[in-house]
């Protein structure tokens, strides 16, 4: 048995470090692409509980033209001046990155301390106070001896939604909002994607187990509860692609739902869709959001966006911002308190 192993890196450089210390700010770097995925890491310069530490995340965001079948390893490294790298700073995930799993990301909080740097200044930041980390991936794929002829991509998605569309075998109806719009399912497949549909349906007090085997809810709009049956077969999200509001807002539904049904990788793809339609008239019901389903990655981007104070002003002039202290006070003191210690 041997190994196959592709790898690439990306170097995070961070120029005035002091200032984003004080600053407080989380800082995305642009998409990269490496080994046929798309990537970005995200730098946090502390910790809320731990503030003498930062963090360094890399998280997978899209498939690109590599396999559907993919893992990976990640190790982020500091540099010194000279862009060499610290042996003693050196971490490795402890965690495989899958394209076809539920890890997509890993964030190490334990690469150097704030401490360390300020002891090392000359060697690791110099004069113009610029940190470096480079953060390596490498792709591991189990290789027989002989040469394998390479094989299709994986096709079960499409098998999938075939069965979904087509209500073959179908043993499970659900009725959704009140209107009379059904939608067939399979139980066994909704139970194996979602724990939430898992102890609905085979649980001690299962539903949909009548002559009808018609489940009701009341609570969601038909186009919601369709995306969410379409990600649970396929593992894709239906987007029209323009990127214009009303993908935003339907993205907040879809990140309720997911999170209502257990769908962790659904909602990790609804969050990152939705971080790229945070703006002035979107950003109190993202926040409220975020806060309501503990999407903390989100609710530190709505923070980010904003930390200035001119657009902090015009938020607190808006109806979205008394709405917000109706319905999480608590997010609003974290917001103020994040925007007093950047003043201070």
């Amino acid at each position: 048995m041997e190994f196959s192993m592709v790898s690439g890196c990306f170097v995070i450089k961070i120029s005035g470090y002091s200032r984003t210390r004080e600053e407080g700010r989380s800082l995305d770097s642009p998409p990269f692409s490496v080994g046929g995925y798309s990537w970005r890491t995200i730098y946090h310069p502390s910790l809320l509980f731990y503030p003498v530490r930062m963090s360094f995340a890399l998280v997978l965001l899209d498939r690109i033209d590599g396999p559907m079948t993919m893992n990976a390893r990640c190790k982020f490294t500091l540099l010194d001046r000279a862009g060499n790298p610290v042996p003693s700073h050196a971490r490795d995930s402890p965690v495989v990155i899958a394209w076809s799993g539920a890890e997509r990301s890993w964030r190490c909080s334990d690469l150097v301390t704030v401490d360390e740097l300020e002891r090392r200044r000359p060697e690791l930041l110099g004069d113009d106070d610029r940190l470096a980390v480079r953060c390596d991936i490498v792709f591991m794929d189990v290789l027989g001896g002989a040469a394998a002829r390479p094989l299709p991509p994986s096709d079960l998605h499409q098998h999938l939604g075939k069965l979904l569309s087509e209500k073959v075998g179908a043993d499970v109806t659900f009725q959704v909002a009140g209107r009379g719009e059904t939608f067939a399912a399979h139980r066994c497949v909704l139970a194996a994607r979602s724990p939430v549909f898992r102890a609905q349906l085979f649980g001690p007090m299962k539903e949909g187990s009548t002559a009808s085997g018609v489940i009701a809810i009341d609570d969601m709009e038909p186009e919601v509860f369709s995306s969410l049956l379409n990600f649970i077969y396929t593992d894709s999200l239906d987007d029209d692609g323009d990127g214009d509001d009303d993908d935003g807002v339907m993205a907040q539904h879809q990140l309720a739902a997911a999170d209502r049904y257990g769908l962790d990788r659904m909602k990790l793809v609804c969050e990152e869709k939705l971080r790229k339609h945070i703006d002035g008239s979107s950003v109190g019901s993202i926040l409220s959001l975020a806060d309501r389903h503990n999407c903390d990655d989100l609710k530190e981007a709505c923070f980010d966006f904003l930390s200035s104070g001119a657009k902090l002003r015009e938020f607190a002039g808006t109806d979205a911002f008394e709405e917000l202290i109706g319905s999480s006070p608590a997010v609003v003191k974290e917001l103020v308190a994040n925007v007093a210690t950047l003043i201070s």
